[in-house]
């Protein structure tokens, strides 16, 4: 099971690399919040040389990053414009939406750019979602705090940030529906 689990994560890193790879630049500081077992972070930071820190409320790494740990599951203990950007990487339904909305603002504060590659809410996701993340921790809350495509941008919208959004194009056998915003 758990080489289950590391195969999602190496597939999930390439397709997040394939969409989010112009929004990425070489020599820049990156915040991976909600890093999780770190297995993403560190392929994101082989593809793209740059200089990784990740983030979580929990520390289950399998892959030693640099590392900080929240001490509040809506704060993130860092200074204004510490990095040039702040991602995502399927975190955001792990939260509820109020704080949602609070991390999206922290890291609007604190990178100049922010990441999401997120989940759409399918029933086919929703199941694969919370099985395969119990086998990655079983500590992990899923409280099944999707939004649809819309409701994202609305969110934006109420930040009044620019933003761009790319569809994940993903084999049929894959059981999940992407998203990835960039936020600036």
């Amino acid at each position: 099971m758990i080489l289950l689990a590391n195969y999602t994560s190496v597939y999930r890193s390439k397709l997040l690399i394939n969409t989010i790879e112009n929004w990425v630049k070489n020599d820049q500081k990156v915040l991976d919040v909600g890093c999780g077992n770190a297995v993403v972070t560190r392929e994101l930071q082989k593809y793209f040389k740059i200089d990784f820190v990740g983030c979580d409320v929990l520390d289950y790494r399998k892959e030693m990053i640099k590392f900080v740990k929240m001490k509040s599951e809506d704060t993130l203990p860092f200074r204004e414009k510490q990095f040039d950007s702040t991602i995502f990487t399927d975190v955001l339904h792990h939260t509820s939406k109020d704080t949602q909305l609070k991390l999206i603002k922290e890291s609007l504060r604190i990178s100049n750019k922010v990441i999401l590659f997120e989940l759409l809410p399918t029933i086919r996701g929703y199941l694969a979602d919370f099985s395969v993340n119990k086998i990655h921790n079983r500590k992990m809350s899923i409280p099944f705090t999707y939004r649809k495509l819309e409701d994202w941008k609305n969110v934006f919208r109420s930040f009044n940030v620019s933003y761009k959004t790319k569809l994940v194009k993903s084999p049929w056998w894959y059981p999940f529906s992407h998203v990835a915003f960039l936020l600036y």
